[in-house]
């Protein structure tokens, strides 16, 4: 008889777990749905929409827009008040927005317009000089844009301290920056990081090496085509884009409405940025432990 008892309560215990754990994500499951056409009502496709907010795994979901315009998805413990939700497509900007709650989805219509000048809009790569297929090209993006995003704010802050420098005291402030990386590159990290990585130190043959020219990971020889084509070509200027088509630039988007992209917050810091595709999984994993590159 006790046993039987103790296994009545049991189940209950368990019928009352699993109703209290359907009743949560009932009350906090929150549908995000909605539509984007610009000032004639036409649908504006490839629209991302990014959600977030305080406490929400995954950090932030984006999600696009459909060819008609219009987006939809489900967030887990979130509610409509404190969600934060932002759309972005180069080459658009928010003109309205309205949207209404219901008891478990919020619902957006957001009204763009198209913006002719870019500059704040564009990836960094948009600011990188040359053509693919030249070999001054690759070499820029293989040994700087690759891991820096050649392009972002520190990058152009430094370019444009360079405006009023002829081209020859450019190409000594571009080389001192190469130098400058090779010191930098094993110390990484967010802002005020000092410290070296792998528990290397400055008297180690490994950061030696690094440091040193000829076995550091800017090699001379590329150094030779890096440094005066950054002098001669890469801008100094940054607040004007205009004539920026992003399908013709970067190329067909390659998302649905069924895409999503989670990111999530890792309590860590690391030299690693990686691409893996699961096996059997309709997921593809980049993981980037790199802090303030």
């Amino acid at each position: 008889m006790t046993v039987f008892r103790q296994r009545k309560k049991w189940l209950a215990c368990l019928v009352f777990w699993f109703t209290s754990c359907s009743f949560s994500q009932a009350i906090f499951s929150l549908t995000v749905s909605g539509k984007a056409v610009d000032i004639e009502g036409q649908p504006v496709p490839f629209v991302r929409i990014t959600l977030s907010g305080e406490e929400l795994v995954p950090t932030t979901t984006s999600i696009f827009t459909s060819l008609n315009g219009t987006f939809s998805t489900s967030l887990k413990n979130a509610k409509a008040d404190g969600l934060k939700v932002d759309s972005f497509r180069i080459g658009w900007e928010e003109i309205e927005r309205n949207f209404s709650v219901a008891d478990k989805g919020i619902e957006y219509d957001f009204i763009l317009g198209k913006k002719e000048n870019v500059a704040d809009q564009v990836p960094s790569s948009a600011w990188i000089p040359g053509t693919p297929g030249d070999r001054k090209y690759h070499i820029l993006i293989n040994e700087c844009a690759g891991c820096h995003q050649l392009g972002a704010e520190r990058v152009k802050r430094f370019a444009e301290s360079l405006s009023p420098l002829d081209n020859k005291a450019k190409e000594l402030a571009w080389d001192a920056m190469v130098q400058y990386m090779r010191v930098r590159a094993l110390k990484m990290g967010p802002a005020g990081h000092t410290e070296l990585r792998w528990g290397l130190t400055e008297d180690s043959p490994d950061y030696k090496g690094a440091i040193s020219p000829p076995t550091s990971f800017f090699l001379p020889r590329d150094v030779e085509v890096i440094v005066p084509f950054l002098a001669e070509e890469f801008p100094t200027k940054f607040d004007t884009m205009t004539g920026y088509d992003d399908i013709n630039e970067l190329g067909e988007y390659g998302v649905t409405e069924s895409t999503i992209v989670e990111e999530y917050q890792l309590p860590t810091l690391g030299w690693t940025r990686e691409v893996s595709i699961a096996p059997g999984s309709d997921r593809v994993w980049f993981l980037e432990l790199d802090g303030d590159r």
